[in-house]
């Protein structure tokens, strides 16, 4: 670290939290959920309210989405759980 840095104010950390927070919801939006149905996901997964949810809260509910999606695209191309006629 450098000898001239300091340490981050309180204010700094919160806004990474509320940017944070602001793509976690941009994230959800691509999978069809508003932002109350993200923010209510977040925190039924996490055990806190979203607003005081930062990355360290977020990331695991992320990555189980991410773990999600990867699951469902993987069985959507290899047939798994289509219906065999077709419909």
């Amino acid at each position: 670290m450098p000898a001239h840095s300091h340490p981050r104010q309180r204010s700094e950390i919160a806004d990474d939290a509320a940017e944070y927070r602001a793509g976690f919801l941009r994230l959800v939006a691509h999978l069809g959920l508003d932002a109350g149905a993200g923010a209510r996901l977040a925190e039924g997964l996490t055990g806190r309210p979203f607003d005081a949810c930062g990355p360290v809260e977020l990331w695991p509910v992320v990555d189980q989405l991410r773990a999600l999606v990867h699951e469902q695209l993987g069985r959507q191309s290899s047939g798994v759980g289509r219906d065999p006629c077709g419909s």
